[in-house]
């Protein structure tokens, strides 16, 4: 029994630094467009920088694109410098040992279109490149499709641990009481991988002017999830009051959206 038992301790924690090594990079937001504020969270223990003081991003569109391509140019970084000497718009951020963060925006960081943007990678390096990690690549850039709908989450595809922002927008409401509501909160439930609800709350409004309002909570952070729950989906609708006909104020709930997780790799 004893050897069962050590067996599948060596077996979780075999788990465990894969598991570790398939987040390693890590993004925030786990799924981003070309033109979405996204930060490269990586860890280069065991590679060329590791103990170094201070690292900087290498970073490069469209490595997986044909050479010349026009449609996808492959272009360095407008941060990177020279190799010999990076520019301090390059400089990653200290995350812990041999942790380096860096934030981007695809578009500004290669000056390319979003259509021109599929792909890109990088490496993190010395100053001077006498040192470097091995090619992060190859990441996808999420595709930019915005369809205007009444009821919209964003990032258009998000994981648990992401923040999502829930969007109303009663301009383009059909319904005559999602037409007439004063919205207030926001409704979501968190579901396990079984279905089953694991917890709902409510989250206060912004108004954004123009009649429209948002909210945003990140699932692992505004919810008690339980250790061991894996996450499926989370339903979302917004709640307010209307007026009836003599003035008085209604209670009224738009339909509920349905979201899944995205199980990142």
């Amino acid at each position: 029994m004893k050897t069962l038992k050590y067996l599948v301790v060596f077996m979780a924690a075999l788990f465990s630094v894969s598991l570790a090594k398939a987040q390693n990079p890590k993004f925030t937001p786990s799924v981003f467009t070309p033109v979405d504020q996204v930060t490269i969270e990586v860890d280069v223990t065991g590679e060329g920088v590791a103990g170094e003081a201070e690292c900087f991003i290498w970073i490069f569109s469209n490595p997986d694109a044909r050479d010349n391509d026009p449609a996808k140019p492959k272009k360095d970084g407008i941060v990177n410098g020279s190799w010999g000497n990076s520019s301090v718009a390059a400089k990653m951020t200290n995350a812990g040992p041999n942790k380096w963060r860096f934030t981007f925006v695809g578009t500004e960081i290669f000056g390319l279109t979003p259509a021109q943007l599929g792909t890109f990678g990088f490496l993190v390096k010395t100053r001077d490149g006498s040192k470097q990690s091995k090619d992060y690549k190859t990441f996808k850039f999420d595709a930019l499709v915005f369809t205007p709908t009444m009821m919209r989450v964003f990032p258009a595809k998000v994981g648990k641990d992401d923040a999502i922002q829930l969007n109303f927008d009663q301009t383009l409401a059909t319904e005559v009481n999602d037409q007439r509501l004063a919205p207030e909160t926001v409704e979501v439930t968190l579901y396990n991988a079984a279905g089953a609800a694991i917890g709902t709350k409510s989250f206060n409004l912004k108004a954004l002017g123009n009649q429209k309002w948002a909210a945003s909570f990140i699932p692992t952070y505004s919810f008690t999830v339980p250790a061991g729950t894996q996450l499926s989906k989370f339903t979302y609708s917004f709640k307010g009051k209307v007026k009836d006909a003599t003035g008085g104020d209604v209670p009224h709930q738009t339909g509920a959206i349905e979201v899944p997780f995205t199980q990142f790799k």
